[in-house]
Formats: C-alpha cells, sequence, structure tokens
C-alpha cells in the first residue's frame, strides 16, 4: 500500500511531507529518548524501502522520496538507504531520476561513500561530463569533495582539456572541442573555473588566451570565455 502511494503523483507528496515534518520533530526533541521514539513512528516507511531503493530511486516519484530520507532522517534510518546505494552508483549517475538521488547522497553520505562515489566519477570525468544527467553529479562532486579530492578532479580535466600535449581523446577527439562544443560538458567547464583555486585558474587561463581564436568559434566556447572574464575582470 505505502509503495502505492510512493508511485503515485499526489500520494508520493504525502509521504515526503510525513518524512520532513517527523524527522524535524525528532530532531528537536527535548531528549533522545523522545526523538528516537519520534523517528520511529515513520520507521515503516524506511523498512518498506529496504530491497527497493535502486528501483524507487530511478522512479519519477520514488526517487523523491528517497531524497527526502538522506536530507531529513536520522543516522540509522539513513544508513539503511545508503547500504543498498553504494552498489547501484554507477548505474544511479546516468539515470534521469536516478542522478538526483546521487546527488543527494553526495550531499548526505558519510566521507568514506563520498569518497567512493568520486572515485567512480574520476573513473569516467569525461564521459561523465558530457553526459546529460551524470554531469550533474561531476557538478556535485566538486562542490561538496574535499580539498584534495576537488584537486584530483580539477587538475584531472586540466591536463585532459587544456593540455596541448595531449590534445586529443581516447577515440581520437579534440577534447577541447568536444568540451566546447557538448552544453553538459560546457558547464562543468564553467564549475571547474568556478570552484578551481588561483593556480588551476591560471593553468586554463594561459590556454584560453593560447587558443582565444579557436574558442570564440564555438557558442559553448564563449560561454567560457565569458565565465573567466567574470570572474578575473580581466577582458580576453
Amino acid at each position: 500500500m505505502l509503495i502505492n502511494c510512493v508511485h503515485d503523483s499526489n500520494g508520493n507528496h504525502v509521504i515526503q511531507k510525513c518524512i520532513e515534518i517527523v524527522s524535524k520533530a525528532a530532531r528537536t526533541a527535548a531528549n533522545k529518548e523522545q526523538g528516537d521514539y519520534l523517528a520511529g513512528k515513520i520507521q515503516f516507511i524506511i523498512n518498506a524501502f529496504i530491497g527497493k531503493v535502486k528501483e524507487l530511486s530511478s522512479h519519477p516519484y520514488g526517487c523523491r522520496v528517497v531524497q527526502r530520507i538522506l536530507e531529513h532522517c536520522n543516522d540509522a534510518q539513513k544508513g539503511l538507504i545508503l547500504e543498498e546505494l553504494r552498489g547501484s552508483v554507477g548505474e544511479l549517475v546516468q539515470d534521469c531520476y536516478g542522478n538526483y538521488v546521487i546527488q543527494f547522497f553526495m550531499q548526505h553520505c558519510w566521507e568514506e561513500d563520498r569518497q567512493a562515489l568520486i572515485r567512480v566519477v574520476l573513473r569516467k570525468l569525461l564521459d561523465f561530463s558530457q553526459h546529460k544527467f551524470a554531469s550533474n553529479v561531476v557538478e556535485k562532486c566538486l562542490q561538496f569533495a574535499s580539498k584534495k579530492d576537488r584537486d584530483e578532479m580539477i587538475w584531472t580535466i586540466i591536463n585532459v582539456t587544456f593540455d596541448l600535449n595531449k590534445p586529443v581523446d581516447s577515440k581520437g577527439h579534440c577534447v577541447l572541442e568536444s568540451k566546447v562544443r557538448d552544453p553538459n560538458a560546457n558547464y562543468f567547464v564553467q564549475k571547474v573555473i568556478d570552484v578551481s583555486d588561483e593556480r588551476q585558474r591560471g593553468a586554463i587561463m594561459r590556454y584560453v588566451k593560447d587558443n582565444i581564436q579557436q574558442l570564440r568559434k564555438y557558442t559553448y566556447g564563449k560561454h567560457i570565455i565569458v565565465r573567466l572574464e567574470k570572474i578575473t575582470n580581466e577582458k580576453f
């Protein structure tokens, strides 16, 4: 019965609101005993999801309820959902609904899970950055990664995309051209510019200045130039 509500366009909103309100009450309870008691009132929702988390994460309405659990529930309840998500990260990253769940996973999971997700993303960074749905997760990783992991992601994309010594990808295509032609990858490169440190941004600027005429040929290339100009207050 509960899963039917989750699958319903109206019913899923009721389930989301129950999770949000009860979890907030549990967090603000006078003591742990009362908090645990209140949280227990929505345990039946968590229990109904066990064994179905991957399936529900790929559902247009189910994914919203999974997100609310990750966002609002206590660690014990959230842990049951994270346990199932760990084995499905690679698939859900590329799913039209699942990618939203993995974005919340990145934001609300444990640090070891966050690092494991970044390892998955790094293995397919170029492909994911040009993927309609996975690119959203890559951007979220840049936003919430530790400084060490963020630096590894940024230098990986800089060394491949903005390095004349490695001008082509595994398929023989120009990496820079692929990025500036692709709307999803273009937003990712803009995100890299936003979160990069001075040294990283300097490496990007040197390459952009050396290849400014090529970049101006493409609509999305112009977007990269505009983003750099806005952040650096320089006119290229």
